[in-house]
């Protein structure tokens, strides 16, 4: 039986991404707890991962750097989330590219800071 129904892969990841939110980490820090690249878990968070066993095996990674049971991500996460963590998307708010390199670089910061608090 497989832990991880790869049908629902984008589901998944979409857990994941709020898991990660909710707890404060950035794609970059997952990917040095996990040992995982940060471009293959944003593909594992798209659900874009082409094969069936390199996505069970970095799950596994996942969850065990996490110390998560395997079966984590197959729900959404039910963790209370303080007022501005809540995303409030609109389909018509978009960020400028400006804007956005600014945030993808604040992320890449607070990565860099988070590694040397440890």
């Amino acid at each position: 039986m497989t832990l991880y129904p790869y049908q629902i892969r984008k589901e998944i990841g979409q857990n994941m991404l709020s898991y990660i939110r909710c707890k404060g980490y950035t794609l970059t820090s997952i990917s040095r707890i996990s040992g995982i690249s940060a471009s293959t878990l944003h593909f594992i968070i798209e659900g874009k991962m082409s094969k069936h066993n390199h996505y069970h095996e970095n799950m596994r990674k996942i969850t065990e750097s996490l110390n998560l049971p395997l079966t984590f991500f197959l729900e959404p996460p039910t963790m209370n989330r303080e007022r501005w963590q809540i995303t409030t998307k609109s389909s018509s708010t978009k960020r400028s590219e400006l804007a956005q390199t600014l945030l993808n670089d604040l992320d890449e910061l607070l990565s860099i800071a988070a590694f040397y608090i440890k």
